[in-house]
């Protein structure tokens, strides 16, 4: 069986990008959010995950873009692997980084701007009130083995992070729902968004406990990025 396709690479220019352009973080008294998800793009076994990430999340929202698809997200991994490289990937195997996509999208003036809202120097806080009040956020982090199928619990599928298993790679993924306090009693969790179509886990989504997220966040070398987008699909 072909393995899916990964292809996050992790930038030396986050630190510089996390600390030149943090998020603004606040308080709240939500609980839950789901922020729209309207695509279920493919990238297969290539590398291009990034732009299928940043697809994901510009046609998602907040603001709602329409055109985006798949050409949509591998134009946008070309460009951001040609920054990334010093020309694009061709191969669509390299991969590239959020901080190369989100440069792209300034250059084309699609977004207003991007805030950093988790790296390795971050706390939690920020993250959880990101995705309650302000929007979904692109997320790139190691891809462990056990990630690649989800568990089925009732009506939900979610990833288990066994260290054990090995890092296959490096994924960017969208995070587009959050809720601290399910009103099933299942435990608090990060909804995920992926670019191997509907036939993953439920129809493309699986769910993170919190603290597992949080920890392949927050301890394991991840990222998360906020884009505030300008209502075209440029």
């Amino acid at each position: 069986m072909t393995e899916l396709g990964l292809g996050r690479l992790l930038d030396p220019e986050t630190p510089r990008a996390a600390a030149l352009y943090p998020v603004a973080g606040g308080t709240t008294d939500r609980l839950r959010r789901r922020w729209n998800a309207p695509l279920r793009l493919n990238q297969g076994a290539t590398g291009t995950c990034v732009g299928n990430a940043f697809a994901h999340r510009r046609a998602g929202g907040p603001i709602r873009i329409d055109g985006i698809d798949e050409d949509w997200a591998r134009k946008l991994y070309l460009e951001a692997s040609a920054i990334y490289w010093g020309e694009p990937d061709v191969s669509l195997q390299k991969g590239t980084s959020a901080v190369s996509a989100c440069d792209v999208l300034l250059r084309r003036k699609a977004i207003a701007s991007y805030e950093w809202v988790a790296h390795w120097n971050a706390g939690p806080d920020i993250l959880r009130y990101t995705l309650l009040e302000r929007g979904s956020v692109c997320v790139g982090s190691n891809w462990y083995r056990s990630l690649d199928r989800p568990v089925r619990v009732g009506e939900e599928f979610y990833l288990t992070v066994d260290y054990a298993s090995g890092v296959r790679g490096g994924h960017e993924f969208v995070i587009d729902r959050i809720d601290l306090d399910p009103v099933d009693g299942s435990e608090p969790y990060y909804g995920m968004l992926t670019s191997w179509g509907p036939g993953w886990g439920k129809n493309g989504t699986a769910r993170f406990r919190v603290a597992d997220l949080e920890r392949l966040i927050f301890e394991g070398w991840g990222d998360a990025v906020l884009i505030r987008e300008l209502p075209r699909a440029s």
